[in-house]
């Protein structure tokens, strides 16, 4: 009987960084989707339902703290931890984060190590 995967949802308007994480996360035994849009990142949980979220900071239409914010304000997706990339200098990027309801976050660039250091500690 084989292992039940892990999933991962990755939100990302960046098409080729979401390409490059599912391809690496997915050799290292995780079931993956990716989606360019937070609106409809949010109906793919609901059909998907991921283990965890891995979620830009910075995207079109809603960014990722708004994203988040909607994420944790249903009952059934808040137990869902979320873990944001960004490459944004904001210096109160932190309280931010973790304001909007998220696990935590990761810079970009960042070597995949620390990412799935980061997912083991989660789920």
């Amino acid at each position: 009987m084989s292992e039940i995967k892990k999933k991962i949802l990755v939100i990302d308007d960046e098409i080729e960084l979401g390409m490059a994480l599912k391809i690496r996360l997915t050799a290292s035994g995780f079931e993956v989707k990716t989606i360019t849009d937070g609106v409809e990142g949010i109906a793919l949980i609901e059909s998907f339902k991921p283990d965890i979220v891995l979620l830009d900071y910075i995207m079109p239409k809603a960014d990722g703290l708004e994203i988040c914010k909607r994420i944790k304000s249903q009952d059934k997706f808040k137990s869902i931890p979320v873990i944001m990339f960004t490459a944004a200098g904001d210096k109160d990027i932190e309280s931010k984060i973790n304001n909007a309801g998220a696990q935590g976050y990761i810079n970009k660039p960042f070597d995949t190590q620390s990412l799935l250091n980061l997912l083991n500690k989660w789920i």
